[in-house]
């Protein structure tokens, strides 16, 4: 089916938006006549919103109302603007609209597919905020893209792109390097790095102050005074023409900037702007340095650099960063809309992409048979045990309630993760297939709240037989069930923010199994402690290795790196061997209870890693 695509490309400074017509080659849109927007916005006292060049021309006579960068301020809900309070979503979306009705007006009409670019470092926080912006200014349901990885699909789309890592230096309001790597079906970024003082904005800057000490220079004595100290109002002109001068002098080799009386006009060229943008280029070099550092990339791992923005077209850009990288930079054509061509070429979500796809394995299956095969054998032992030490009159004098807390918890386990099987169990399409039923932002808080029924379920049973208060069996089944379920479904539903890589969606999503297996083991062996005939090692043995095999478990369930695990194993053998000693297994049990449930929450929190690659 034919559509209307639009690849727009938000920056800190410029926005650039390039139009994909059925049938024609993708056009970048034209705002007043120039191929970029500026990001600025005035706010007007009545509270209309100016955005572009006008907000640029207009800012000397409101500079408390006049904002540069509204991106740079996408960490915050509102900004102040003289007596007015205005929504930090709202700047953006000025913005966007705007191009929302260029691209109206160059299609005929509403554009069908918008895929938005992203700072590669932004989190949930700021991704929804564009988000947001994006469906007030009519732009809804549009695709966030990371920067970097639309200007490898810019790549892709022009020339084969080798397996090698690829650095892109986006030399733009400041300076953003960003290390990417060729998977099948896209790019995975290894690592990031934003510097907003090694750009464009810093540059305009530097040629401000270096025109204004050249004009200083030039012009006599006497015609300098009231000069030395600009305010507001004329620092904001002075700047948009630094600005202009600097964008003209990639098509130029000079050009003369005005002044404000009495300081004259001066000529700026560029080997001027060369030596004056030398220090910002410097950082830009070094940051992009710092990134491969960061990527942690084989010595002798091939690299490709390519540089992107505006701020690649300066003189002296390419010389700077080829002395601290060690491959030659390469500017990419039409540096200014390369991301915004690469977001139009990437492929929807809805197109087919070759990728791997996780499919079950016997981890799964041990990870379902063996939480239901220890709810079962937890669940006997808690009413032989309870059963032996209950009074005729139904009056529990004693009850291992840790065993029973386990139980309902890998029940809870076991029903979720055959759940998450169900694509196969059941005929039909993967989780991540467009129109399937297993949607996991839905089979997961499914799944959670059918694990709560079946516990549910099963306390009632363990009441009748053996007749026990039901109000305190619920109170040892279900409230330590629900965080359990509650982070799963938390973790589900974030799925829909940011979908797990196909290739190892369980992985994310399916509890492990080791930490599962030390986790029963631990409790089971610390339960056992009380009946010594169950045992084939003394207690003063078996006490110390049931809490070493806990806190086993719950730092395989918390952390991931091996010294993050020695350090929490540290605190917390030692607090459970005492609670062990004083038989606080239920104490144990709740504890083991939180650590899966925060399992689920980490996931629902942190967003899949850009540097898990497929096999």
């Amino acid at each position: 089916m034919s559509v209307v695509r639009l690849g727009l490309d938000y920056g800190a400074a410029a926005t650039k938006a390039v139009i994909a017509l059925p049938g024609r080659d993708p056009t970048p849109l034209r705002f007043d006549g120039a191929l970029t927007l500026p990001s600025a916005v005035l706010i007007e006292p009545g509270g209309d919103l100016v955005v572009g060049l006008a907000a640029w021309r207009r800012a000397s006579e409101h500079p408390q109302r006049f904002v540069p960068a509204p991106a740079r301020l996408a960490h915050l809900p509102t900004i102040d603007a003289d007596t007015d309070v205005v929504p930090v979503v709202d700047l953006i979306a000025a913005t966007l609209r705007r191009v929302a009705t260029e691209a109206a007006t160059h299609s005929g009409g509403p554009v069908d597919e918008v895929m938005l670019t992203v700072p590669a470092g932004w989190g949930p926080h700021r991704r929804d905020l564009l988000r947001r912006a994006a469906h007030t200014a009519g732009l809804p349901n549009a695709q966030l893209v990371p920067a970097p990885v639309a200007v490898a699909w810019h790549l892709l789309a022009h020339a084969p792109v080798a397996d090698s890592p690829i650095l892109v230096c986006d030399l733009g309001a400041g300076t953003t390097a960003t290390v990417l790597r060729r998977r099948p079906g896209g790019f995975d970024i290894l690592s990031t790095i934003e510097e907003p003082d090694a750009g464009g904005m810093a540059v305009d800057l530097a040629v401000l102050d270096a025109v204004t000490a050249r004009a200083r220079a030039a012009a006599p004595a006497d015609q300098t005074t009231g000069g030395e100290s600009p305010d507001e109002v004329s620092w904001y002109a002075d700047l948009d023409q630094a600005r202009t001068a600097k964008e003209a002098l990639a098509h130029h080799t000079s050009v003369v900037v005005s002044l404000p009386h009495p300081l004259p006009a001066v000529s700026l060229t560029r080997p001027i702007l060369a030596d004056t943008a030398g220090l910002v280029l410097a950082r830009a070099a070094d940051t992009a340095h710092r990134t491969i550092t960061a990527a942690d990339l084989p010595t002798d791992s091939p690299l490709q650099v390519c540089c992107v923005g505006a701020g690649a077209l300066l003189p002296g850009a390419v010389e700077a960063l080829a002395q601290r990288l060690p491959a030659k930079p390469t500017v990419v054509d039409e540096p200014h809309h390369a991301a915004a061509r690469g977001a139009v070429a990437r492929p929807t979500e809805t197109q087919t992409v070759a990728q791997p796809m996780q499919m079950p394995d016997g981890r799964d299956v041990a990870v379902a048979v063996g939480a239901a095969a220890t709810a079962g054998a937890m669940t006997v032992l808690f009413l032989a045990d309870t059963n032996t030490n209950t009074t005729g009159n139904g009056t529990i004098q004693f009850a291992p309630w840790g065993l029973l807390a386990s139980a309902a918890v890998h029940i809870t386990i076991a029903v979720i993760t055959i759940a998450l099987l169900m694509p196969w169990l059941a005929p039909g399409a993967l989780p991540s297939t467009a129109g399937s039923r297993w949607r996991l932002p839905i089979l997961l808080p499914a799944a959670a709240a059918a694990a709560g029924a079946t516990v549910l379920a099963i306390a009632t049973i363990i009441t009748a037989v053996g007749h026990l208060p039901i109000n305190t069996i619920l109170a040892w089944t279900v409230l330590p069930v629900l965080p359990v379920a509650v982070g799963a479904a938390a973790a589900g539903l974030a799925t829909r923010r940011d979908p797990p890589p196909p290739w190892r969606w369980l992985d994310r999503l399916r509890p492990p199994l080791i930490p599962l297996a030390l986790g029963a083991t631990a409790l089971m062996v610390i339960h056992a402690t009380g009946d010594a005939t169950s045992l084939a090692l003394p207690a003063t043995l078996a006490l110390p290795i049931g809490a070493l095999l806990y806190a086993g478990a719950v730092v395989g369930l918390l952390t991931t790196t091996i010294v993050a695990r020695l350090l929490f194993a540290v605190p917390i053998a030692p607090a459970a061997l005492l609670l062990a000693v004083a038989d606080a297994g239920a104490i144990l049990a709740v504890g083991y209870a939180a650590a899966i449930a925060t399992w689920w929450i980490i996931r629902a929190v942190n967003p899949p890693t850009s540097h898990e690659t497929p096999p």
